[in-house]
């Protein structure tokens, strides 16, 4: 069954709250930049009169619109808000990279706390989402994500995606 046709007012209105109801029923672009985001996207918000709206992927790209580049940042900042904000005393946070003939592996590891009880934290989830969105995106389905315990106390997050230099 097709969902109705949204209106302008609408979107700017789910952009303006990033509301998540709208996940999957339009992306937003950004003339001054050319990047094109989802509805809930954290970023900056942009001046209404420079949205641009598109049903999906490919009519943003065909539009000369390019995916958020941020995929790693949210990595860290996840790392830091539930590694280190959630222990007390001495964490660990540790990036690597490496090129593996024709791709790029990242991963980020962090301590974290053995156990958790009760309740995930606000946002948890929400910058890791992001990343695997953008990487999709960006790669389709060439680029992979993953993340969750790697060990007792320790979170992986890795990215696999394609060696490109442009």
């Amino acid at each position: 069954m097709d969902r109705p046709a949204l209106h302008a007012e609408e979107m700017l209105r789910a952009v303006a709250t990033r509301d998540r109801a709208y996940e999957g029923r339009f992306l937003y672009g950004v003339e001054t930049t050319r990047i094109f985001c989802r509805p809930s996207c954290p970023s900056r918000a942009a001046k209404p009169e420079n949205l641009r709206f598109f049903a999906d992927v490919p009519e943003a790209q065909a539009a000369g619109y390019r995916v958020h580049s941020l995929i790693l940042q949210p990595l860290i900042e996840n790392a830091i808000k539930h590694g280190v904000g959630a222990m007390a005393g001495k964490v660990s946070i540790s990036l690597s990279a490496r090129r593996e003939t024709d791709r790029l592996r990242v991963i980020v590891e962090n301590d974290m706390p053995m156990e958790t009880v009760g309740p995930k934290p606000a946002g948890m989830g929400v910058g890791l989402k992001n990343v695997a969105d953008r990487l999709r995106a960006r790669f389709q389905d060439d680029g992979q994500f993953s993340a969750g315990p790697a060990a007792p106390g320790v979170y992986r997050a890795a990215l696999d995606m394609p060696w490109r230099t442009e």
